[in-house]
């Protein structure tokens, strides 16, 4: 079990395979496509989660690592 930091110092516990997701989506944001049916679930679990941001972009779906910023927006 780890712990992902998404706003402020809020945390949200994480499993392994979540962990593993996210290291691959640091980088550059992850097409939904390359992903096994099992990663799409965890993708989309995270995504309501707020750890994870879904985008679309040409017809394909992106995920990318949340951050803070996105969360707390001035309005």
């Amino acid at each position: 079990m780890r712990y992902h930091e998404i706003a402020s110092g809020l945390q949200i516990a994480l499993s392994c395979e979540e962990q593993e997701l996210i290291d691959k989506a640091k980088g550059e944001p992850i097409d939904k496509s390359t992903l096994d049916e099992r990663e799409q679930e965890l993708a989309r679990l995270m995504v309501s989660r707020g750890v994870l941001d879904q985008y679309p972009h040409n017809s394909q779906v992106f995920y990318h690592v949340s951050s803070a910023n996105d969360i707390w927006r001035d309005r």
